[in-house]
């Protein structure tokens, strides 16, 4: 016991509850129509804008100029940059960075670990060379992936699991591969 009457855990478990208070107090989003999995973890920046019905996973950060539309599910472990657009009903799944820029459609299902790129130059850090990647509606994104800068992935399209996507992949196709070529089109 500690001099005030309080053993270690006891206050292990009060510094946790304030911990928890004070990230929340710190979010831009005080929407009760949203759920973060474990506030005292998780980054929502100011100016952050996040659709009714969206759960955001532990460990996660939703950079100030992000907008996430109603319904979405974001995992764990997620990175979500400035000027990102997801639709409504977008699920990205846990490790994933969407980098700043991107715009993803609505009903849109990313796997876990996919990373998209805005820069082809890793040595040019000037922010007029990004080029976001660009994900229509409906898309099914399979785990592992990597969009490159640039590319445009149309409507109803299927990428499959490990996939680099180095160029645009039209609407209602199949692509997968190191780089992903298209293997059907509806």
């Amino acid at each position: 016991m500690t001099s005030e009457g309080y053993d270690s855990a006891m206050l292990r478990v009060l510094y946790q509850e304030q911990e928890r208070e004070l990230a929340m107090s710190k979010h831009s989003t005080k929407q009760e129509d949203i759920t973060v999995y474990n506030p005292a973890m998780t980054e929502i920046q100011p100016g952050a804008k996040i659709g009714s019905g969206s759960k955001i996973g532990s460990f996660t950060l939703i950079h100030s100029r992000a907008v996430i539309g109603k319904n979405c599910t974001i995992g764990s472990h997620c990175n979500i940059c400035d000027d990102v657009v997801l639709g409504d009903n977008v699920s990205i799944q846990t490790g994933c960075h969407i980098t700043r820029g991107v715009t993803i459609g609505e009903c849109t299902f990313v796997g876990p670990n996919v990373t998209t790129m805005n820069n082809k130059y890793i040595e040019h850090p000037a922010r007029e060379e990004e080029i976001p990647p660009k994900i229509g509606s409906r898309v099914r994104i399979g785990g592992g992936s990597c969009l490159l800068p640039g590319i445009v992935i149309g409507d109803d399209v299927l990428i499959g699991s490990g996939s680099v996507v180095t160029r645009d992949i039209s609407s209602g196709s199949t692509a997968y591969g190191n780089p992903a070529k298209c293997k059907s089109q509806s």
